[in-house]
C-alpha cells in the first residue's frame, strides 16, 4: 500500500489504517510503528487522522457502577498474570506507536489496561446505545401501524349537539343520532357515518372531498352546507342549502345526481333516488330549536316528538294513516305543542313523566 502520498483525508477513509484505529493487532502496531520511523514527516498527519476516527466512533455512556467495577476487577486479575510472564516488547495500541511514551514497564501495563478498560465500557456502552435505538423504533413503528381508533359521537332522545371535526366542519347532530369517524379523519380523507340526523357545515378541502355515508346513500361534498336525514323506519333524504354535493346509493355509483341549492334527495319505498325541490328557509330549522312540520305524516310527527322531547308516546286507537300535521313551533314546550296538534288532529292528551297517553 503507497501511504507516502496519503493527506489526512486519505488516512482516514483507508479501511486498513482505520482497522488499525479502532480495533487494533500486535501485528497492525508494529507495521505502523515500523513505517512511522521511515516516514516522519507523515506523523502529524496520521496523528491528526486518528483524531477524525477517533471523534466519529465516539458514545457518549456512562455505565453503571457495578458494570464498571467488574470489568476493572477482570482487567486487574489479567493484570496480575501478565506481571509474571516476560514478552517482547510490542507496541500495545495506535497510542503508543504515535505517543512512544517512556515509561516503566509497571506504568506501561498500567495505560495498556487503561485503555483495555475504556475500550471495554465503549462496546458496553454502543450496545445498550444500540439496544435502545432498536427499543425506540419498535415503539415509533408500533404507533405507525397502531389500529385506527372509531370515534363515536351520539345523543339520546331530547338532545343536541354540536360537533367540531379536525378540519373545521361543524356537525350539528339531532337528538337520537349517532355520527361515526375514525382517528384517522382528515389524514387521507374526511369519510364519517351516520345514523339519524345531522347539519353540515363542510370546510373546504378540493383535495379531500368529505363524504357522509349513510344506510342506503353517500353524499359528497367539497365546501357546503348541507342537511342529512337518515332514521330507520324513515325515508332517508339530502337536502342541499349552498354549494354542490353528489349524492349517489351505495354499491351503485354508476347512477348519482348532483344538487344545487334548494333540491333534496328522498328516497321512495323501493329504495329510488327521487330529486325534488324545497324552500332552503323551511330545512333543517331543527339546528335552531325550531320543530316545523309540513304535510308530516302523524307517526313520523310522533317519532319526531318523541326525540325531541325525549318522551314516549302511547296511543289508544290510532288515527287513519292520511292524517298529516303542519305546524311550526319555536322552541314550545310539549303541552304547548299537543294542545295545537290535538286540536287539528282531534286528540286528547296526558303527560305522566316522560310517558305521554293518546286518546282519539
Amino acid at each position: 500500500m503507497e501511504y507516502k502520498k496519503y493527506k489526512t483525508e486519505d488516512f482516514v477513509l483507508d479501511p486498513e489504517f482505520r482497522k488499525w484505529v479502532l480495533t487494533s493487532s500486535a501485528e497492525s502496531n508494529v507495521f505502523w510503528e515500523n513505517w512511522i520511523q521511515r516516514n516522519p514527516d507523515k506523523v502529524d498527519k496520521v496523528k491528526e487522522a486518528r483524531e477524525i476516527i477517533l471523534s466519529m466512533a465516539k458514545v457518549a455512556y456512562q455505565p453503571p457502577a457495578d458494570i464498571e467495577n467488574e470489568i476493572w476487577d477482570h482487567v486487574k486479575n489479567s493484570a496480575a498474570l501478565q506481571k509474571q510472564e516476560k514478552t517482547n516488547v510490542i507496541p500495545l495500541s495506535p497510542a503508543s506507536v504515535l505517543g512512544k511514551p517512556k515509561e516503566d514497564e509497571g506504568t506501561s501495563l498500567w495505560r495498556y489496561l487503561k485503555i483495555a478498560a475504556a475500550a471495554i465500557i465503549v462496546l458496553a456502552g454502543t450496545v445498550f446505545f444500540y439496544n435502545n435505538y432498536l427499543e425506540g423504533q419498535k415503539a415509533e413503528l408500533a404507533k405507525l401501524h397502531a389500529p385506527e381508533e372509531l370515534i363515536v359521537k351520539s345523543n339520546p332522545k331530547g338532545q343536541k349537539s354540536t360537533i367540531m371535526l379536525s378540519d373545521g366542519t361543524k356537525v350539528i347532530l339531532n337528538s337520537e343520532s349517532e355520527l361515526t369517524y375514525t382517528s384517522e379523519y382528515g389524514k387521507i380523507d374526511r369519510k364519517v357515518t351516520l345514523s339519524g340526523e345531522a347539519f353540515f357545515e363542510v370546510a373546504e378541502n378540493p383535495d379531500k372531498p368529505f363524504t357522509v355515508q349513510t344506510n342506503h346513500l353517500s353524499t359528497t361534498a367539497l365546501g357546503t352546507a348541507f342537511n342529512v336525514l337518515a332514521y330507520e323506519n324513515e325515508f332517508e333524504e339530502v337536502s342541499l342549502l349552498s354549494g354542490k354535493v353528489r349524492v349517489e346509493k351505495n354499491m351503485d355509483n354508476k347512477h348519482h345526481e348532483i344538487l344545487t341549492p334548494g333540491e333534496m334527495i328522498q328516497l321512495d319505498q323501493e329504495v329510488n333516488m327521487v330529486k325534488r325541490s324545497f324552500y332552503p328557509e323551511y330545512k333543517a330549522m331543527w339546528r335552531n330549536g325550531i320543530l316545523y312540520l309540513k304535510d308530516t305524516p302523524f307517526d313520523v310527527t310522533i317519532a319526531r316528538l318523541e326525540r325531541w322531547y325525549g318522551v314516549d308516546f302511547k296511543i289508544e286507537k290510532g288515527p287513519s294513516k292520511s292524517l298529516t300535521c303542519n305546524g311550526r313551533f319555536d322552541n314550545e314546550y310539549l303541552s304547548n305543542v299537543l294542545t295545537s296538534l290535538g286540536y287539528s288532529a282531534g286528540f286528547q292528551f296526558d303527560i305522566e313523566d316522560k310517558t305521554v297517553y293518546i286518546k282519539f
